[in-house]
């Protein structure tokens, strides 16, 4: 584990550090997809290829995650449309990963996922906003299970 390091863009435990101030939902993603590019080498055969259609998807979950555990920096007139955006992000991404791996998903993949919908799941029962649309994203209990 690294040093706390109070102007470095992530505190040394994994977890952006908290601003004060609301900041736009375009922001808190634009930040964390900043942070997740590091990865720029996948070798170039067909797990390669796998790997490099799941590094957009795998990005954008991560950074929704991450942005939607500062929804309440988000202004509250703008916090139910950032949650919409949020689940239409999941929506696409969960779908492409999908597209990529079929039933042989690896348990990192699905547990982006999984992380992600918590997170919505968390900010919408936090904020009192209903989901977008019951077709866009499916309950909990509807969801594919995560591998053991």
């Amino acid at each position: 584990m690294t040093e706390h390091n109070p102007t470095h863009p992530l505190d040394g435990r994994g977890s952006p550090q908290s601003l004060a101030g609301p900041a736009a939902w375009t922001s808190l993603i634009a930040h964390w997809t900043t942070v997740a590019k590091a990865v720029t080498f996948l070798p170039q055969d067909a797990q390669g290829n796998r790997w490099r259609l799941s590094v957009a998807p795998a990005l954008g979950l991560h950074a929704i995650a991450m942005a939607l555990g500062d929804i309440a920096r988000v202004p509250p007139h703008d916090r139910a449309v950032a949650l919409d955006l949020a689940e239409i992000g999941i929506v696409r991404d969960r779908r492409a990963l999908t597209e990529a791996w079929g039933a042989q998903m690896p348990a990192v993949l699905t547990d982006l996922i999984r992380d992600a919908e918590q997170a919505l799941d968390l900010a919408r029962a936090w904020s009192g906003a209903s989901p977008l649309s019951p077709a866009a994203s499916p309950p909990a209990s509807a969801r594919p299970p995560a591998p053991p």
